[in-house]
């Protein structure tokens, strides 16, 4: 306890290499959380692949099968996304349709209530019927990897911008015992507090406890108040 009252009186930096690292664990996790699904989700996709193919695209039109219509059902998570070919007609009208994705001959439609994409063929191909269970793995690591390292700058950024938050509360809590406090000390503080409490709650969550927004305020508060607390009887 003491030294850890001395990193926060004393220490050097504003704690960002905690943050850092908590980042980078929790990005790990996430990263490795997605390959997980991926590689479960993996025979669900062959499955769906098997269904739907062979397709084959000329010059931005799928000219096998021609006139043809399949629906196959894409069950994520027990929620199941509708996959429907149409190759009766060049374009599909969306309005009114279930979130999923419709393909034409020319085009593919991605549903979302919010935002609906259409993306235009352009290029020849041809899709085989066969197993692409290893691609879609392989495709899921690629996935993982992207969302990791994106997860890890936005967490960093987040979390270094919420211990700034908390650190005008230590700064406070600090007057009230009067311990001054720099930004810094405020900072070491309020990071590692932070960094506590998420994992403290992380945990409960886990557990299946249901955590609140002002759990997390108040947990922290209680830290940076029993730190400064602490300080302050050394200062006596």
């Amino acid at each position: 306890m003491n030294r850890f009252l001395k990193y926060v009186k004393s220490g050097e930096g504003i704690g960002a290499r905690w943050l850092l690292l908590y980042a980078f664990v929790v990005a790990v996790v996430v990263g490795i959380g997605l390959k997980m699904m991926g590689n479960s989700l993996a025979p669900t996709l062959q499955n769906v692949a098997a269904q739907l193919l062979p397709v084959k695209i000329e010059n931005g039109v799928i000219v096998e099968p021609q006139d043809t219509i399949k629906a196959v059902g894409l069950d994520i998570e027990g929620v199941e996304i509708p996959i429907v070919l149409d190759t009766t007609v060049d374009s599909i009208d969306v309005v009114g349709l279930k979130d999923g994705i419709y393909i034409s001959r020319r085009a593919l439609y991605a549903v979302n209530k919010n935002e609906s994409k259409v993306y235009n063929f352009k290029d020849s191909i041809t899709l085989e019927n066969k197993d692409y269970t290893d691609l879609f793995k392989k495709g899921s690591g690629y996935v993982a990897l992207a969302v990791g390292i994106f997860a890890f700058g936005f967490m960093f950024v987040l979390y270094l911008l919420v211990s700034i938050f908390y650190s005008i509360f230590a700064v406070i809590i600090g007057k009230i015992f009067k311990v001054s406090l720099d930004f810094s000390a405020a900072m070491r503080l309020s990071s590692v507090a932070y960094i506590m409490t998420s994992i403290l709650m992380g945990l409960l969550r886990y557990s299946g406890l249901n955590t609140k927004l002002w759990l997390y305020v108040v947990a922290v508060v209680i830290i940076q108040t029993v730190v400064i607390k602490a300080l302050a009887a050394i200062k006596e």
